[in-house]
């Protein structure tokens, strides 16, 4: 008896740890931008956007920080009948792609504040965009993605937000 209670509780600890301890090693910035691409590549197999959608914020609220989760957001729901700032796919920077060789780099991390490389090829074209990610309360949120032109999907929005749109 004593011998199936020690057992017992031993993996039920070992699972718990085990747990916490691949919860933790999900939360690297890098490790956000790959379950992004993930989910935005089951969409795109799916033909069902999960990312940028008008029914809920759940993957924006998940993946953003509350600025730009915000700024997506404001754009899906109030640009229905027209065209708003995401006319074009964020996550390749393009209308119409055909990725490959997708590598999303290692995170530069500068306390609360992280970098994350992604390359990858658009039919031709070699692309690279930089993420950028903020922590807030232990949990990483992209907080822009920066384009190899030297725009932005923040600076996008702001734009849009002064032209009163």
């Amino acid at each position: 008896m004593k011998n199936k209670t020690f057992k017992s509780i031993f993996l039920a600890t070992f699972f718990l740890l085990g747990f916490s301890v691949v919860s933790v090693l999900a939360q690297t910035p890098d490790a956000v931008v790959k379950e992004l691409y993930k989910v935005h590549d089951q969409d795109l197999k799916s033909s069902d956007d999960q990312i940028l959608n008008r029914e809920n914020r759940k993957y924006i609220d998940k993946f953003f920080d509350k600025i730009l989760a915000d700024f997506i957001w404001k754009d899906l729901t109030t640009h229905i009948d027209e065209v708003g700032v995401l006319d074009f796919d964020p996550f390749y920077n393009a209308q119409d792609f055909q990725i490959k060789n997708l590598v999303i780099g290692k995170p530069k991390i500068s306390g609360s504040k992280a970098t994350v490389i992604v390359k990858f090829q658009n039919f031709e074209k070699r692309e690279t965009l930089t993420y950028q990610l903020t922590k807030q309360k232990n949990v990483w949120k992209i907080s822009d993605i920066k384009y190899a032109d030297g725009s932005s999907l923040l600076g996008y929005f702001k734009e849009d937000a002064k032209q009163g749109r």
